[in-house]
């Protein structure tokens, strides 16, 4: 298959995948927020959001380690596997407890049993689920990994509507269905590898390169959750509760705008990992992939903007004021729907260590403007801060992809110095023949 009918194909699989996100979303913003209200809801969000940036690295850095493996170095399956399941469960051990004893302590509002559970399907269940599904994206098949992430969805969608159907769709039963239905999940998944080929999924040995790379990538996802979601987190500490269930209502919408963006910048990642080894300039990749971007990112957030009146008549009168939290997010759309195209360049020339200080230097600029802002402004300083980090971010990744892409040049033209004409057609074939 050629690279630009890989990529084709990979994108409409991500859309099919964010579709059943799009599905599960909605269903949480016409389901769930109603019915848990603004305080409820309040809570939940924040606890997805102190939660993410540890659970990414017994899951997000693990899975972008698989693809990095058995992608970019087409290293042997089994010892991939195995050797990032065991980092999973290892770091789950280790920072569950960590989180647990948190979101007890910042959030007084849930009980200790509902953060435990909560806590142990996003850290234990969810590492061995996603684990399985990177390893048959990786080595088998994309298009049956994200079937499997759609299945994935499909739980979290039947769990929520088989609660409403009820009436019992509470904050406590639906921690306690999905912890369930996550542990069914994870039996099936583990029972039905050997079949998809991928052998028996269990623990092995730890290897140290996979450390180093599940440490770069896991630093930088947690980054990027804490400039995204920590400001949900210091909006609830703060005392802010009824404000952090609207803005974080406003805040899952604008998400919902952001599903086709997410589904191109997961096939571009793709792309960039089969062309880290060619002579191809990174940065008129990212360049090219950010004016596709635009073309959608652009008009979403105008029509978030003028749509935004319409939201409350949906949510209900405890989220009267998600309207102007909906415009005061729209800019943002534009900001993250572009901004993950030049940290991905730096993948492609093997940059990946200055990516991640890139997102972690990003997640405590974010936090210092959360903490500046929020105390004193509540939704609105959550706003602003979103935005100032953003754009922090959006300007210091091409910064850093712009000189790394300069120095590979020259690193490239010392080497071989009849290369200038061979790096002129790389480019050339980039924009005219989109060689991915």
């Amino acid at each position: 298959m050629s690279g630009r009918k890989e990529l084709t194909r990979n994108t409409l699989w991500n859309v099919v995948n964010e579709v059943s996100i799009l599905v599960s979303a909605t269903l949480g913003v016409l389901l769930l927020i109603p019915r848990l209200g603004a305080d409820d809801y309040g809570s939940y969000a924040s606890l997805f959001a102190l939660v993410g940036p540890f659970a990414a690295f017994a899951h997000g850095g693990v899975a972008l380690t698989m693809y990095e493996h058995l992608v970019g170095e087409r290293a042997e399956p089994r010892r991939v596997i195995g050797s990032c399941l065991s980092i999973a469960l290892v770091v789950a051990a280790v920072l569950s407890p960590v989180c647990i004893v948190l979101a007890h302590v910042l959030f007084d509002a849930l009980d200790l049993t509902t953060i435990v559970l909560f806590v142990s399907y996003e850290f234990f269940l969810q590492a061995i689920i996603l684990t399985v599904i990177a390893a048959t994206q990786a080595s088998l098949d994309y298009g049956l990994g994200m079937m499997l992430r759609v299945v994935f969805q499909g739980v979290r969608i039947s769990v929520m509507l088989v609660l409403a159907a009820f009436g019992t769709l509470t904050l406590e039963h639906l921690v306690y269905a999905n912890f369930v239905t996550f542990a069914a999940l994870t039996t099936a998944m583990v029972a039905v590898a050997p079949r998809l080929g991928l052998g028996r999924v269990v623990p092995r040995r730890i290897e140290r390169a996979h450390v180093r790379t599940s440490s770069l990538y896991s630093l930088g996802v947690s980054g990027s959750l804490v400039q995204n979601d920590g400001d949900k987190v210091v909006l609830e500490a703060a005392g802010h509760r009824g404000d952090t269930g609207v803005y974080a209502a406003g805040y899952r919408l604008m998400m919902l705008a952001m599903i086709p963006l997410n589904a191109f910048s997961g096939s571009t990642h793709w792309a960039v990992l089969r062309s880290a080894h060619d002579e191809t300039s990174q940065s008129k990749r990212a360049m090219k992939f950010t004016a596709i971007s635009l073309v959608y990112a652009v008009p979403a957030a105008v029509v978030m903007f003028f749509a935004a009146p319409i939201v409350p008549h949906v949510l209900g009168d405890d989220f009267e004021g998600t309207e102007q939290v909906i415009k005061w997010l729209s800019p943002v759309v534009v900001l993250r729907g572009v901004g993950i195209l030049p940290l991905n360049g730096l993948i492609g020339l093997g940059r990946t260590m200055a990516r991640t200080g890139l997102l972690v230097g990003g997640a405590v600029v974010s936090m210092g403007y959360y903490l500046w802002l929020i105390p004193g402004g509540s939704w609105r300083g959550a706003a602003q801060a979103t935005i100032l980090a953003e754009c922090t971010l959006l300007a210091a990744s091409w910064l850093v992809l712009l000189r790394a892409q300069r120095r590979a040049d020259e690193q490239h033209l010392a080497a071989n110095p009849d290369a200038d004409a061979e790096i002129e057609l790389a480019h050339l074939t980039d924009v005219q023949e989109e060689n991915f």
